[in-house]
């Protein structure tokens, strides 16, 4: 079973939007994260929203809800910690960052690598229409040392295996080492039975230009 994690601002649309285009067969609990409002006209316009989720959840058969109304007007670890409190998930964990305050989105996705260290998680995130929706990343790549940084510098055009091993002098061994080390930095696939091309990741260019 799933949990869904939701962050909530002053519209039901978004939410209801991402619910209805995932489907919710395997949902067990939705949580629904906002900011404490601050005053009435904002009080009255969260509740609204809220309102109409809540309905829709009804509607779907979802029962276990959890609403978190975060103070946000505090250090950002301490808005963390309220956040937190959201816990008892079920199975896997799913995180829709789409709408309300973008303190409370950012501090969702740092819960969700914080958490993706735990169980599974996946957090998405979606443009202003709704139209195209983003799945982003749980982890963080490790960072090449220098050896494995010009590997992945020679890469960026693919080379086979062989190719590779020619051009930086060394064992075939050594290279298939060095290429596992790098992770999803890199990229190989085997083309017929001997040949194997790789090339760097969009992942290990965004290293390389931080590093460069």
């Amino acid at each position: 079973m799933t949990t869904l994690v939701f962050n909530v601002g002053f519209s039901s649309e978004y939410v209801i939007k991402a619910l209805t285009r995932r489907g919710v067969n395997d949902v067990s609990k939705v949580i629904l994260v906002t900011a404490m409002p601050k005053d009435e006209f904002s009080r009255r316009r969260n509740e609204d929203a809220m309102g109409a989720i809540l309905k829709y959840l009804d509607i779907v058969g979802i029962r276990d809800v959890k609403v978190i109304s975060v103070n946000v007007d505090v250090p950002f670890d301490s808005v963390l910690l309220q956040i937190s409190s959201m816990g008892g998930f079920d199975g896997y964990v799913e995180f829709y960052l789409i709408g309300g305050m973008r303190i409370l989105l950012l501090a969702l996705y740092y819960l969700a690598l914080i958490l993706s260290k735990i169980r599974r998680v996946r957090v998405y995130a979606f443009d202003e229409n709704m139209q195209n929706f983003y799945e982003l990343p749980v982890s963080i790549p490790r960072i090449p040392t220098q050896e494995q940084l010009k590997l992945l510098e020679l890469l960026t055009t693919k080379l086979s295996l062989s190719d590779i091993t020619r051009i930086m002098d060394k064992s075939e061994s050594t290279i298939v080492s060095q290429l596992n080390a790098l992770g999803e930095l890199v990229s190989c696939e085997r083309i017929g039975r001997r040949t194997k091309l790789c090339e760097t990741t969009i992942m290990g260019k965004v290293i390389l230009n931080l590093m460069r």
